[in-house]
């Protein structure tokens, strides 16, 4: 036996006082009689430690035991009082044998339950007492939260045993504005802490096949939970809508998750590579909007990286709206406007776009960016249009409709809009654009440029250099003003490194009308748009451009127009530089020697 009867007096009858010479057999005697109050302590293995002392014990006021002749002991059935070290309070009981023969009792409680640890837990079903220890084979209730389990152990300080089944239901926390979750418990141990700030510890254990949920299954937690009157902590990792969170303290309440500080896993398209990757970032998720927000306290070119795009940004917060599929990247504290998209990708080498805000959409699997200024490629600017950029796996940049072009990246000299740009590394793209040209009086011109690429030049300070090379032509039929009083057509080639750029066409005077194509100039050469242009002409060009020519009535002037084929009647050619005099609308051929 496990527990003895202490203190006992009473009187001890061997026989009837008429039947002192046993003539006749009297089954009841011998029997013994306690007048006396008489306490059943219950002494528990080793293995319980101190937790069952002197103070819990049953207290019976007087009993009878019968035939204490007979080889064993009948069983017995004492009415008293049960001592348990203020696990519940005194409680009326019937102490009896047990069947190992130890003393204890059994009660069936009512569906009130019985209020125990100074009403901070109710137990249910069937109370027990027996050589095991005092333990419950129902449920308890602590706070909003039911375990049910075949056997929990009650110690004075503590419950222990192992979950069934076990929920937790909404209803108002303890000194703070929130109410518990919903929570399903199943497979794990527990351990009630009956301390001044008293708590319930679920044990998670994977071989266990432990599973909890919370949320109506919306979220499972790997890891132990504990359960004050004022919070719901777990620890470890919690899975919830396809994405890992990790962190050393989740705090739940009805509709919000929140951790200072946790890292997120989330991939859902089961690939190599996942869309989101964060650590050390404050985690609060908003069940009512169905929205998870993720903040970083510090500013650093890895506060959330995208695998999947081969993206890394210094965002401060994410926000995922779950229900539209949506994660979005920005800025709540006005104090940074915008912030920057690294490419991870080795062919973009660290490309960067400043932004001020973007938006990854899980189902299309792209990263839209706003607000971009320009993306840097190689030694150009290239300005999205409207600002917008959109990023695929790998980094993979989608081609830019009209968008603006700028080379070069130092001196900015030629600008193109209306461009179509296909980026492929941070050192190349490809496209077409229109490219302004603006003359001297400020007229532009859009010419079309119809592919970039980078090559290598030879330059006077270094043995050569990488620089955007591009070209455009100019229809015949459609000539540009390439200055004031001469239009162009033909090819036009730049660099992006130099501001001139190398005509290689024809040039005619603009303001003749029903101007023959056939007198046109020939003109290879560079030339800074903008520039004052002037043409040398010699009376060896055979071009006639301004000549005075011998006719059958006498001299014949012509100015582009001459129709006077053979040299030999061609009185006067003159050389010099041609220009034009847009102020007084003169075309002027000056000798070399006034012009310089």
């Amino acid at each position: 036996n496990y527990n003895y009867l202490y203190n006992i007096g009473g009187d001890l009858f061997i026989n009837h006082p008429k039947n002192k010479s046993s003539l006749k057999m009297l089954p009841s005697f011998p029997y013994f009689i306690s007048a006396k109050s008489t306490r059943v302590y219950f002494n528990m293995p080793d293995e319980y430690g101190l937790e069952y002392d002197s103070s819990f014990y049953f207290s019976i006021s007087q009993f009878r035991i019968d035939s204490l002749d007979k080889a064993s002991l009948p069983n017995f059935e004492f009415d008293g009082t049960f001592y348990s070290n203020n696990i519940l309070k005194p409680l009326d009981a019937k102490l009896i044998t047990m069947p190992d023969n130890s003393f204890g009792f059994v009660k069936e409680l009512d569906n009130n339950g019985l209020p125990a640890y100074n009403n901070k837990v109710t137990i249910n079903n069937i109370l027990k007492m027996d050589s095991s220890g005092l333990h419950v084979n129902g449920n308890f209730q602590y706070k909003t939260t039911s375990i049910f389990s075949e056997k929990i152990r009650l110690f004075p300080d503590s419950i222990q045993g192992y979950v069934d089944t076990g929920f937790m239901k909404n209803g108002q926390m303890v000194n703070v504005k929130k109410q518990f979750p919903t929570m399903e418990i199943n497979n794990v141990d527990f351990v009630y802490y009956n301390n001044k700030d008293d708590y319930l510890h679920l044990i998670y254990d994977s071989l266990k096949n432990s599973k909890v949920s919370v949320y109506e299954n919306k979220s499972y937690i790997y890891g132990d939970v504990f359960v004050s009157p004022s919070e719901v902590i777990s620890e470890g990792t919690l899975l919830s809508d396809g994405a890992i969170l990790k962190s050393n303290s989740f705090s739940y309440s009805k509709s919000e998750i929140f951790s200072e500080e946790a890292s997120v896993i989330y991939n859902p398209y089961e690939s190599s590579k996942e869309v989101l990757v964060s650590n050390d970032v404050s985690l609060s998720y908003n069940l009512d909007k169905n929205i998870l927000g993720l903040t970083s306290s510090y500013y650093d070119i890895e506060n959330f990286i995208l695998p999947y795009s081969s993206i890394t940004t210094s965002f401060s917060n994410l926000f995922w709206d779950i229900a539209n599929q949506k994660i979005t990247f920005e800025n709540v504290d006005n104090s940074r406007e915008a912030s920057e998209f690294y490419s991870t990708n080795e062919n973009f080498n660290n490309l960067n776009f400043t932004s001020s805000r973007g938006t990854f959409d899980i189902k299309s699997r792209a990263l839209l960016l706003e607000d971009v200024p320009e993306i840097q490629i190689a030694d150009a600017f290239i300005i999205p249009d409207k600002g917008q950029v959109t990023i695929f796996e790998n980094s993979e940049i989608l081609p830019l409709e009209n968008a603006e072009l700028i080379l070069d990246t130092l001196s900015e000299y030629h600008k193109f809009i209306k461009s179509n740009v296909q980026i492929s590394s941070k050192s190349k793209f490809e496209g077409r654009g229109i490219y302004e040209y603006i003359n001297f009086d400020e007229d532009t011109f859009e010419i079309p440029f119809s592919s970039f690429e980078l090559k290598e030049f030879d330059d006077k300070d270094i043995s050569s250099i990488l620089s955007t090379y591009s070209f455009g032509l100019v229809d015949k039929s459609n000539p540009i003003l390439m200055e004031p009083g001469f239009g162009f057509y033909g090819k036009i080639e730049l660099v992006a490194n130099n501001e001139k750029l190398l005509f290689n066409g024809e040039i005619i005077p603009s303001e003749i009308g029903n101007f023959n194509a056939s007198q046109a100039i020939p003109y290879s050469g560079y030339f800074t748009p903008g520039d004052e242009l002037a043409l040398s002409i010699s009376n060896d060009d055979n071009d006639f451009t301004s000549a005075i020519s011998k006719t059958d009535d006498g001299l014949f002037f012509s100015f582009f127009s001459n129709p006077i084929e053979k040299r030999s009647l061609v009185f006067f050619n003159p050389s010099g530089e041609l220009s034009y005099d847009s102020y007084n609308k003169q075309y002027l051929i000056e000798p070399l020697e006034k012009t310089n």
